[in-house]
C-alpha cells in the first residue's frame, strides 16, 4: 500500500543493444546457451505499466544511461553465474569463456571493460482523483524530475515526502513469494 503522497519506484537494468559489442555478446550467449536472444526492443510505456502491475496508477517512465568499467575477469564471472550456463556442458562453457576473453581482449586490451546499461526506471503514484482503474495517467514533469531523484539505489523502494519537501525512502521488506 502506498501512503498518500508517496510513490513505488520499480526498476531494471537492461541491455543497451545500441553498443555493438554487447549486442554481439548477447547474440553469442544465447546461441551458446541454446536460447533465443531476446529482442532488443523495449515495451512501449503503456505495455510496461502493465507488464510491471501498475495499472491504475499514475507512472513516468524513464531510461537512465550508465556505466561502470570493470576488469575483464569481473566482467567474465558476472556473465558465467547465468542460470543459462548450468544448461550446456561445463567443456563447452570453458571453452565459451575462452573465445570470448580472446574477443574482449581485443577490445579491451587493458583487460578493463566498460560495461553500459540502461535502467528503465517506473516511478508509481496513487492514481488522481477522478481517473477510474485502469488508466495509467502521466505525472508533470517537475513532479517526476522530483520523484526521480529520490529513486537511487534498489527496486522496492517507497518515497514519501518529508517535512522538508526532500524524499525520504523507506526500504520495504521483500514480500512473500
Amino acid at each position: 500500500m502506498l501512503h498518500p503522497g508517496s510513490v513505488l519506484a520499480i526498476w531494471w537494468n537492461t541491455t543497451a543493444f545500441d553498443v555493438p559489442w554487447i549486442r554481439d555478446q548477447h547474440a553469442r550467449i544465447a546461441h551458446h546457451c541454446g536460447i533465443p536472444a531476446r529482442s532488443a526492443e523495449c515495451p512501449d510505456d503503456g505495455q510496461a505499466v502493465r507488464l510491471a502491475g501498475l495499472t491504475g496508477l499514475r507512472v513516468p517512465r524513464r531510461h537512465i544511461r550508465w556505466r561502470r568499467t570493470v576488469p575483464l575477469r569481473t566482467h567474465l564471472a558476472d556473465i558465467g553465474s547465468r542460470s543459462a550456463f548450468l544448461v550446456p556442458e561445463q567443456t563447452a562453457n570453458r571453452a565459451f569463456f575462452t573465445e570470448e576473453r580472446e574477443r574482449l581482449r581485443a577490445i579491451f586490451p587493458d583487460e578493463l571493460v566498460t560495461e553500459t546499461y540502461v535502467v528503465d526506471l517506473l516511478m508509481a503514484a496513487p492514481p488522481a482523483p477522478g481517473i477510474g482503474k485502469g488508466n495509467a495517467t502521466p505525472v508533470s514533469s517537475s513532479e517526476s524530475s522530483h520523484n526521480l531523484r529520490a529513486a537511487t539505489a534498489s527496486r522496492a523502494f517507497a518515497v514519501r515526502p518529508t517535512s522538508f519537501g526532500a524524499p525520504r525512502l523507506s526500504r520495504r521488506p521483500p514480500g512473500p513469494a
